[in-house]
């Protein structure tokens, strides 16, 4: 498994009220190239989500475990919860970006096999990982040279790995966490933040919190810039 590294434009510097270098209006109206409105929407939610984690960061970070945390709700309960928001957003931002990707390239929604009428936006997975070689061949040779780039780039950044392990081990598992104090004798009890074990090692909610925010800045801005580019 990966661990959780720093990545992204800022790493560990918090960036509130995130503006955008592209125009989100007209990156989305750029890939949508008069076609399915929804394109425009998927692209500016995908941006939402990744605002979002500006908002969760600057929370996060100005909570101290020392004090009482807000409306009285435990610590290890606040960590856990900021620790889900953190990496289910970060995964939602760049699914939203893969699912305008698909509707722009590869006609919309897919079908699931045996679920006639029903129908699920592509995500990142569908397109970089896809479970069966001709599929992902298929998708391959609908999408541009810039777009197969970006999905190779956004899947395989340690630090996206790194977001779906902690993820993983939070949606799919009970989850088993360190919860640590440092005791000197003379000073008063240092309390520190809830930490997951992840690939052999202990990432803490606060590293989480800044990784999820950066990768799906990163990777957000660069399918904007792209769009508005006319390459995807």
């Amino acid at each position: 498994m990966a661990g959780l590294v720093h990545s992204g434009p800022s790493a560990g510097v918090g960036l509130s009220a995130y503006e955008w270098k592209s125009d989100l209006t007209a990156a989305g109206e750029a890939l949508r190239d008069g076609g399915d409105p929804e394109i425009g929407a998927l692209v500016a939610h995908a941006a939402h989500a990744a605002q979002a984690l500006h908002y969760l960061a600057d929370l996060d970070q100005s909570l101290s475990p020392s004090d009482p945390m807000p409306l009285g709700h435990d610590g290890q309960i606040v960590d856990l919860a900021h620790a889900r928001w953190a990496t289910g957003t970060a995964t939602t931002a760049l699914d939203l970006c893969a699912a305008a990707l698909g509707r722009r390239r590869l006609g919309g929604p897919k079908a699931p096999a045996g679920l006639k009428g029903s129908h699920k936006e592509f995500s990142l997975a569908d397109l970089a990982n896809g479970k069966h070689p001709t599929t992902r061949a298929t998708y391959a040779s609908k999408l541009t040279p810039d777009g197969k780039a970006w999905i190779v780039s956004a899947w395989g950044d340690p630090g996206t790995a790194g977001i779906r392990d902690v993820r993983h081990v939070l949606a799919h598992a009970r989850s088993t966490r360190h919860f640590e104090t440092n005791l000197t004798v003379g000073q008063p009890t240092a309390i520190t933040r809830t930490g997951f074990p992840v690939g052999g090692r202990t990432v803490v909610v606060d590293q989480i919190v800044v990784q999820a925010r950066d990768v799906a800045t990163k990777y957000v801005e660069e399918f904007l810039r792209l769009s508005l580019a006319g390459v995807l």
